[in-house]
């Protein structure tokens, strides 16, 4: 099932790239409680120059008993307000259009990418408070420094291999 919310972010984050777009995935955070719990699958900020930044929320779906468990304890919902908008994205016949939330957006996987069923409502979210910001830095520096180390470690292969065919 990883590899399957894997293959789902790959998507969103390929749709929604730099340079106008700044994407937080996997994003936990520590309750009072000591408790690790999950905030929502990603977001997505729009950083464009000519406009307002909004915030998506996009909660994945790849599994009908989760997402019916997912609508009946009503989770991640406390992190999802602070979205300018929702959206559910599903694998086919993991979600049916009326269970869809007031104001989501929907996306389906398809073969060729995302196909966007419904557009979502905007919506008068939360100002993010400085616990979700620090959480948001913090996700967005540890994934850039993931991928600058993953540059560094192929180029250092890169140029050994050089090496033992130069030799």
């Amino acid at each position: 099932m990883k590899e399957v919310s894997n293959d789902i972010i790959s998507l969103l984050e390929k749709k929604y790239s730099e340079p106008f777009w700044v994407v937080f995935k996997n994003l936990e955070f520590h309750k009072d409680n000591g408790c690790l719990e999950s905030l929502i699958d990603l977001f997505a900020l729009s950083i464009g120059l000519n406009k307002e930044s909004k915030l998506h929320g996009f909660s994945l779906q790849f599994n009908r008993l989760k997402w019916l468990e997912e609508i009946r304890n009503n989770k991640k919902n406390q992190f999802i307000n602070y979205c300018d908008y929702k959206w559910i994205v599903a694998l086919p016949n993991i979600v049916k259009l009326d269970e869809i939330p007031a104001n989501y957006g929907f996306q389906v996987v398809e073969d060729s990418g995302l196909k966007t069923i419904i557009h979502p409502s905007f919506l008068n979210p939360k100002d993010i408070n400085r616990p979700l910001m620090a959480l948001l830095i913090r996700n967005f520096v540890e994934n850039k420094n993931c991928l600058l180390l993953n540059e560094y470690n192929r180029g250092y292969r890169d140029a050994n291999e050089l090496q033992l065919i130069n030799k």
